[in-house]
C-alpha cells in the first residue's frame, strides 16, 4: 500500500510539473508574481527567525506533510495490527480454538455403541500423553429441529470440562431437559435465560429450559445452536 501510493503522489507530481515552465518548475510552481498571502511576514517576526522560517516552510507543504503523516499513521497501524495478530497466533491455535465455540481435540475417536465410554475415557487418562478425555456426541446432528429449522449440537458429558465454550448469561445445562443457546440466537428468537423452547425429532417433541447463553462466532442465520 505504501509503494502504491508512492508511486501514484510521484506520478501525480510529475504530470503537473510537465506544464510548468522549466524556470517555475524549479521555483515549485511559483511564478515571477505570486499573489499568495504571506501569513507568516517575516518583517513581523519579534523572537526567532529560525521559527518563522521553519513554519513557513511547514505549511508551504501542505499536502506533502498530510501525505506523510497519512502513509506514517498507515504503516504504524499496519505495525501494531502485525504485533498484536502475532501474540495472540503464536500459541499454536489456542487462540482460534478458543473463539470457535467447541472444544478441538487433537485427537477424535468413534467408539462402538456398545462400548463403555466411561471405562475407556478412564483407560486412555491412565496414559502420560493424554490430559484430558471429554465424551461427546453427534449422531443426530441435522436431525433435531426447533420450530422447522435445523438445530446444529454440542453435546459434551459434562460441559464444566470445556475449555473453549464460555457462558455470557446463565450456566452450564446439567440436567437432561436443559440446554444453552448462542447468544445471537437469542436475539434473533427473542429468547432469554428461563424460556422453554420446544426441539423436535421427527415425530416427537419435547419441551426444553433454556438455562445459559454463549458466545460463537461460528453462527449462520439458518441454523439454530445449542449446546
Amino acid at each position: 500500500m505504501l509503494l502504491f501510493f508512492v508511486v501514484l503522489i510521484a506520478f501525480t507530481k510529475s504530470q503537473s510539473v510537465k506544464k510548468y515552465p522549466p524556470v517555475v518548475a524549479f521555483r515549485k510552481g511559483i511564478e515571477t508574481h505570486h499573489f499568495g498571502k504571506n501569513r507568516l511576514p517575516l518583517e513581523k517576526t519579534k523572537s526567532n527567525v529560525h521559527l518563522r522560517l521553519a513554519l513557513k516552510g511547514f505549511f508551504s507543504n501542505t499536502k506533502q506533510n498530510i501525505g506523510i503523516g497519512a502513509c506514517i499513521a498507515i504503516s504504524t497501524v499496519a505495525i501494531v495490527i502485525s504485533f498484536v495478530l502475532f501474540a495472540f497466533c503464536s500459541d499454536d491455535y489456542n487462540t482460534f480454538n478458543a473463539v470457535c465455540g467447541l472444544d478441538i481435540a487433537d485427537l477424535r475417536v468413534n467408539i462402538n455403541p456398545n462400548a463403555d465410554l466411561y471405562e475407556i475415557r478412564d483407560d486412555l487418562l491412565n496414559y502420560e500423553e493424554v490430559r484430558k478425555v471429554n465424551i461427546t456426541d453427534n449422531w443426530f446432528v441435522e436431525k433435531l429441529q426447533y420450530q422447522d429449522t435445523p438445530i446444529f449440537p454440542i453435546v459434551y458429558d459434562d460441559y464444566e470440562d470445556t475449555e473453549s465454550i464460555f457462558t455470557c448469561e446463565g450456566r452450564f445445562p446439567k440436567h437432561d431437559n436443559e440446554v444453552m443457546i448462542t447468544k445471537i440466537n437469542s436475539a434473533m428468537e427473542g429468547l432469554t435465560v428461563g424460556d422453554t423452547i420446544n426441539i423436535k425429532v421427527g415425530k416427537i417433541e419435547k419441551p426444553y429450559i433454556v438455562y445459559g447463553m454463549m458466545i460463537n462466532s461460528w453462527l449462520r442465520k439458518e441454523k439454530f445452536r445449542i449446546a
